[in-house]
């Protein structure tokens, strides 16, 4: 299942890019990609589905032989999982955390939506301009960037961690600038021939675009191992209510981004990400080099995590 989730853009987005070898998608490309997807997508369901399932039955079988205590009901236990996460909220790291929260939301939606729209737009591409999206998408897999930045130099300290941040910070900037220079600013919202702020040739602005398509990836990765390592570490007894927040915040964020994502132009959605991305690392360092912390946050349930351990894992 790890295996699926962590490489499902890889595979689909590579299927397109060797399927797609027309500007358009027509009914005898449009079948076999609606099969293959749902095969995958079912194939996932099914695995996530017995992955629940042993969790229950070992859930069981450790309540059958410990002593009879009090069950509280599912419906309890939401209610209490949300007053923690409110309590949370009363957290002056929890509270600086909402901006990078915010920010992994604005940043995916552009490079995954956003940035992939204006390759496909981009008229001088040629005509199998549409097949280049799904190349985007193999180039900004971040299994590298999550292998480098999470095992291979798994940071120990703060210094360490702020050195990794300061890392995304820049190539998420150099990618940000790259997007700028190399696209008209209609792009996000039609196809265009017109000029980008630089005259570059086809050749020479694809290779551009592909180079940034990487470069955001391991950005992202740097800034996301580091995001989910504070959570993890600073509110460890309560991390199922501290990831709640997150997905809560970042889908907001994602459904914000989403809204004007086809009808803003490419400069003015560039100046929001920018804006949340110079927040988004100040953040992360009064966070990280807070001398206040003293332990982590210990609030209400618990057992949270052993009752929402599928939610902690997000």
């Amino acid at each position: 299942m790890i295996f699926l989730a962590v490489t499902h853009l890889l595979g689909g987005n590579l299927y397109v890019y060797l399927s797609l070898k027309a500007d358009a998608i027509t009914r005898t490309t449009r079948y076999p990609l609606f099969f293959v997807f749902s095969v995958v997508c079912a194939i996932g369901l099914v695995i996530y589905a017995c992955i629940i399932w042993r969790w229950l039955i070992e859930r069981r079988g450790q309540k059958l032989q410990s002593e009879p205590i009090e069950q509280k009901t599912a419906l309890s236990d939401v209610i209490e999982t949300f007053k923690i996460a409110l309590r949370l909220l009363k957290s002056r790291n929890m509270l600086l955390l909402l901006i990078p929260f915010a920010y992994t939301g604005f940043s995916q939606t552009f490079f995954q939506t956003v940035y992939a729209t204006c390759i496909g737009h981009t008229i001088k591409y040629g005509r199998t301009r549409k097949r280049l999206i799904g190349l985007h998408g193999v180039l900004v897999e971040k299994l590298l960037g999550g292998g480098l930045f999470g095992f291979i130099t798994k940071p120990k300290t703060s210094s360490q961690c702020a050195l990794v941040i300061l890392i995304g910070f820049f190539l998420q900037s150099i990618f940000y600038y790259s997007a700028w220079i190399n696209f008209p600013a209609d792009a996000p919202a039609n196809e265009t021939n017109a000029e980008s702020y630089f005259q570059f040739s086809s050749s020479t602005s694809q290779v551009i675009a592909f180079v940034g398509s990487f470069i955001v990836g391991l950005g992202d990765s740097a800034l996301n191992t580091q995001l989910f390592t504070v959570l993890a570490s600073q509110f460890k007894h309560s991390s199922a209510s501290a990831f709640a927040l997150f997905q809560l915040v970042q889908g907001i964020a994602s459904a914000i981004a989403y809204s004007y994502a086809g009808s803003l132009d490419l400069q003015y959605q560039l100046l929001v990400v920018v804006i949340f991305l110079i927040l988004n690392a100040l953040a992360f360092f009064c966070v990280l080099f807070d001398k206040t912390i003293s332990q982590p946050l210990k609030v209400g349930l618990a057992q949270e995590n052993e009752a929402y351990p599928l939610l902690t894992a997000l």
